[in-house]
């Protein structure tokens, strides 16, 4: 991790185009050729493949190298403040409009209310985990602060883990608070107010937190693999 805490402020979007799947039938045939029906066949199996990818690439499940303990700081604040890492509920929280109006409206009231601070010139560490209660904090203290937030209005602890992240550009670190529902994992942004799913952001993922307080690091090389944003 690079010195001066997981936190970097420069700041930047990106936004990752969306593809849509357009399956075209004709109707007006009355005679299907052996060849159209290979076609015909070849083409549903490929918009099932399609379909199946998006599904699996909804959900954060990247290779695993090796499971480790929190990080020195986190741990640090864990036992200043155990309840705050307590993990516990349901692990996946079904998805609707009530649900994203929600992320949508605490990303946004947080990242309001934080002014963005380093831990040096607020602690006079270079990485310093707590909650903001100063209305100053890094992005760790933010994701931290969203989480307290989607507790008290009553969302499962279990289902909101913390992950480490580099921007797939400035290769900044960085912290971000994942959402894990029934449409996949979201992402609560202290550098950007919109509510993106994993895989449509800007980061490629170090690590994540597991509900037992462990971290699972994740395969690097996949950074650069067909799974990731692009070779650099």
């Amino acid at each position: 991790m690079p010195t001066g805490g997981v936190c970097a402020s420069d700041q930047g979007n990106f936004d990752q185009p969306r593809v849509k799947l357009v399956v075209k039938r004709n109707m007006q045939a009355e005679f299907i050729t052996m060849r159209n029906l290979q076609h015909a066949i070849c083409s549903a199996a490929a918009v099932f493949a399609a379909a199946t990818a998006q599904a699996e690439n909804a959900r954060l499940q990247l290779p695993v190298t090796v499971v480790e303990p929190r990080i020195a700081p986190y741990e640090a604040f864990c036992n200043r403040k155990p309840h705050a890492c307590r993990l516990k509920g349901t692990t996946v929280i079904p998805m609707d409009k009530g649900l994203m109006g929600v992320l949508e409206q605490v990303n946004t009231d947080t990242n309001d209310d934080i002014g963005f601070a380093l831990d040096r010139d607020i602690h006079g560490a270079e990485d310093f985990w707590t909650l903001p209660d100063s209305g100053y904090g890094d992005c760790e203290d933010i994701a931290l602060e969203k989480r307290k937030r989607l507790t008290q209005l009553g969302y499962p602890t279990a289902a909101m883990r913390l992950a480490l992240v580099f921007h797939d550009r400035h290769m900044s670190s960085h912290c971000v608070l994942t959402i894990e529902t029934d449409s996949g994992t979201f992402l609560m942004d202290s550098q950007d107010d919109r509510v993106l799913r994993w895989d449509r952001s800007p980061y490629h993922f170090e690590s994540r937190e597991r509900i037992d307080g462990l971290w699972d690091r994740f395969d690097q090389a996949d950074w650069w693999s067909e799974n990731g944003r692009g070779a650099p």
